[in-house]
């Protein structure tokens, strides 16, 4: 069934893996999103020196609270989730640019 699921959507068996080990059946929204942003999918995207004051702004203004560091792929794909979600205006081209390839 996770082959299925997998193929269907086109997600990575990696993330599937990563999700069949994570996913509880009672999860709140905080860490669905966070294994959402665990995706093997995301893990090359890389934390730019230059975006680290914009996450920061962003994170104080999305409406779920983050978990992680700024330090790690998780927490920004997490962001841009929530930014997208929500409408929020990105500033930097990096950050536009990674957030077209998280949605």
């Amino acid at each position: 069934m996770i082959g299925k699921v997998a193929s269907h959507y086109y997600i990575k068996h990696n993330s599937m893996s990563v999700y069949n080990e994570n996913l509880k059946p009672y999860m709140n929204i905080i860490d669905v999103l966070r294994l959402f942003a665990l995706s093997k999918e995301f893990q090359f995207i890389p934390i730019r020196e230059n975006e680290k004051i914009e996450i920061q702004k962003l994170i104080d203004k999305v409406p779920i609270p983050v978990k992680g560091s700024l330090d790690e792929t998780a927490t920004k794909i997490n962001i841009l989730l929530q930014s997208n979600i929500s409408r929020l205006k990105l500033e930097g081209y990096d950050l536009n640019s990674d957030m077209v390839y998280v949605t």
